[in-house]
């Protein structure tokens, strides 16, 4: 049977508010899951944990005859109340996906040309573990590198990590925890953070977090309840988003200027007594409002291209509502170079706003990021040939970090790659060996939420298809050959699990029995009061020696003559390695790119229409971009969804459907503190009839607080 167009979007988003009982009855579910309910007199039901995205919801697979008809949200888990999204319902599709990798391949033909030949595991493994054997014989763990993220990359994490190597990069830890780990630290001291959610806030405050386009059932359950209880929202964003729709008010930003309006309310709000006043001896109160005092309010308004009355009048909204006030931190949080200074802010103000009861002090020094974990010292090395193995396991670099061009070039040069995945993508393309592993139904694994309270267990409800393997199986082969790996010796990943989990005071069949244990620990009490509690550092003396200063503006660069900025996130039906799902496809074939309506007819552009992009560095996109003609875009820059414009001619649903923005950010900006690269800071023009189309010049405000310098920029 066929989708009708829109149902199965409708039915993964209403998912939020609906259980699965209720939305099983309903005409879209019916439609989707008559392509294989046939006969269902001997359903087996399995709990276990969904690996559509990171969420981790849990849920329970229908299975008959050894066959997924379908995935249902798990009634017992509290934090989605057994609903489930779009992307979630989709995990049939990606379970009988005819693209999946079935069999190990070695390469035949040249690095990205695609030819490969089927070997057996022992060759793989062999191959494999000699290279590795070789590097650190002749040259030492320097030699070795590891790109690898999701829960499936945990184990040849542990292996690499054995060996000594600190070349291990997650694009997921950089891009989104990094940074954040880091401000909380400058801010809190090492570990301290703040522990904060929106169960009680009466007022929400965004600054370009795209809830309801990056859909994860928890965090949306969260946000749908404070929204029905009435809370106020703020949402600072440069686009009309799914959040700012619901939004008192509705800041329209001029892109990179969120650390001057960041400065701009906590001015506000200090000088007119808007604050907690218990905090005033937690830190030196004082030294911030002197800081403060040396920017002008107005001046901060034209940074940020709005009227000065509605920063006043969004200061004291959050005030009044003080201190049931949620700054959100967000999530992927890479953007201009500033990014640390940005979320330091954010936890500044919500301290003053009266989060004093949620924050989690250590008052040791900060712990800077180790560089050698961080990607751009990854592909810097492998382009002067100081690694000569390096292993890509659930990551997709070409789509996942800036400059593709230069990550190419990077990964032409290594000596040896191999790449572990359930898919022939990008990645594959330039591998010597590639490994299928199993899909996350068909392996077993423990998930712990990322506030560590809840450990639940992905487990097998499939056997594994063809020649695919689970990573333990996969890392344990390996580590078997190389002599090296303290906690491979169980023979099995259910041996092994039994072991962790027993530590954990858990028990595997108790786990299997439910599909989760919580509370895993206990909540940490709240403090007493804010001024014995509370201690905010404003400054930080780093091992290297330098001075980190809170409330340090840097401007961000403006766009060169005739470009606009290009801004990316993420679309409902779309997450990491998803791009290739048949059923998702149907709903969202290709991205659109967010062009103004005032900007369109002065350009002669129509809604609808296909055109090539161009950036700075004279680089074009693949192929033309389906425009959408909007008001709910400022002027000055376009935005576009992540993940689309696969060119692995093996992913057949996805190839040469819509337009990948990592070829076009050539250029990134190293954060002075943390040094992940913030991709931002790229721009943009369209090419009609193969002429390049000058976007109107837009005027850039000037301020006193200081101009953007090129301190550390890369390009192609």
């Amino acid at each position: 049977m066929a989708l009708n167009r829109r149902s199965f979007l409708k039915l993964g988003l209403t998912a939020a508010l609906w259980p699965t009982a209720a939305m099983a009855g309903s005409t879209p579910f019916k439609a989707l899951s008559a392509l294989s309910t046939a006969g269902t007199s001997q359903l087996v039901r399995r709990h276990s944990v969904c690996g559509m995205c990171r969420a981790g919801c849990l849920i329970e697979a229908v299975i008959e005859a050894g066959r997924l008809l379908r995935v249902e949200g798990n009634a017992a888990d509290l934090t989605t109340n057994g609903r489930l999204c779009a992307r979630g319902l989709a995990a049939p599709a990606l379970v009988h996906d005819p693209d999946l990798l079935r069999y190990p391949l070695r390469r035949v033909g040249e690095r990205g040309e695609g030819r490969w030949r089927r070997i057996s595991w022992g060759e793989a493994i062999d191959t494999i573990s000699g290279k590795i054997s070789r590097e650190l014989r002749v040259g030492g763990v320097e030699r070795l590198a590891l790109l690898a993220g999701g829960s499936s990359a945990s184990f040849i994490k542990e292996l690499f990590a054995d060996f000594g190597c600190r070349q291990i990069n997650d694009a997921s830890w950089e891009y989104c925890r990094a940074n954040q780990d880091l401000a909380d630290d400058l801010s809190f001291g090492r570990g301290g953070h703040l522990d904060m959610s929106f169960e009680q806030a009466s007022c929400l405050v965004f600054l370009g977090s795209h809830i309801g386009e990056n859909v994860e059932v928890p965090v949306m359950r969260k946000f749908s309840r404070a929204m029905a209880r009435g809370a106020d929202l703020i949402v600072a964003d440069p686009r009309f988003s799914s959040a700012a729709a619901k939004a008192r008010y509705h800041l329209m930003l001029r892109p990179g200027s969120d650390n001057a309006l960041l400065l701009a309310w906590l001015k506000y709000i200090i000088e007119n007594g808007l604050y907690n006043r218990e905090l005033e001896a937690a830190f030196d109160f004082e030294g911030l409002r002197q800081r403060l005092a040396g920017y002008d309010l107005k001046e901060l308004s034209a940074v940020c291209d709005l009227q000065t009355a509605d920063i006043k009048a969004s200061a004291e909204l959050m005030s009044s509502a003080a201190p049931a006030v949620f700054v959100y931190p967000g999530r992927h949080n890479s953007w201009y170079g500033n990014d640390v200074q940005r979320l330091r802010l954010k936890a500044v103000l919500n301290v003053v706003l009266g989060a004093d009861s949620r924050v989690v002090n250590d008052l040791r020094p900060p712990r800077l990021p180790e560089t050698d974990r961080l990607y751009s010292t990854i592909i810097n090395r492998l382009q002067q040939g100081k690694i000569g193995c390096l292993g890509i396991w659930g990551q997709n670099p070409l789509q996942a970090h800036t400059n593709t061009y230069r990550t190419i070039n990077a990964l032409r040069k290594t000596d040896f790659i191999f790449c572990c995945d359930i898919y022939p993508g990008e990645a594959a393309l330039y591998a010597d060996i590639i490994l299928p592993e199993a899909g996350f139904l068909e392996r077993s694994e423990v998930v712990v939420s990322p506030d560590r309270r809840r450990a639940a267990l992905r487990q097998a409800v499939l056997q594994p298809r063809f020649e695919t393997r689970e990573p333990y199986w996969i890392v344990k082969q390996m580590s078997s050959r190389l002599g090296q790996g303290r906690r491979f010796g169980f023979d099995s990943v259910r041996e092994r699990l039994t072991n962790d989990l027993r530590q954990m005071g858990l028990s595997w069949d108790k786990l299997r029995e439910r599909g989760f244990a919580a509370p895993l620990i206990a909540a940490a009490p709240a403090p007493a009061s804010a001024a014995s509690a509370v201690r905010i550092r404003l400054k930080n003396e780093l091992p290297h020696g330098a001075i980190e200063q809170l409330l340090e503006f840097t401007a961000v660069t403006p766009p060169p003559k005739g470009f606009v900025r290009l801004l990316s996130g993420r679309s409902p039906v779309d997450s990491r390695g998803l791009v290739n799902n048949r059923w998702l496809r149907h709903e969202l074939e290709e991205n659109e790119l967010w062009l103004n309506d005032y900007l369109a007819r002065q350009l002669g552009i129509v809604q609808g229409q296909g055109l090539f992009l161009e950036n700075q560095d004279g680089l074009r996109s693949m192929r033309p971009v389906r425009i959408k003609v909007t008001p709910g875009i400022r002027t000055d820059c376009l935005y576009m969804a992540h993940g689309f414009g696969c060119w692995s001619p093996f992913l057949t649903a996805a190839y040469g459907h819509g337009v990948a923005d990592s070829p076009l950010m050539t250029r990134s900006i190293s954060d002075p503190l943390s040094g992940v690269r913030g991709g931002r800071v790229n721009f943009v023009r369209f090419i009609k009839n193969g002429i390049p189309l000058s976007i109107p010049s837009l005027v850039q405000p000037r301020t006193a607080y200081g101009t953007y310098t090129a301190r550390d920029e890369e390009n192609a």
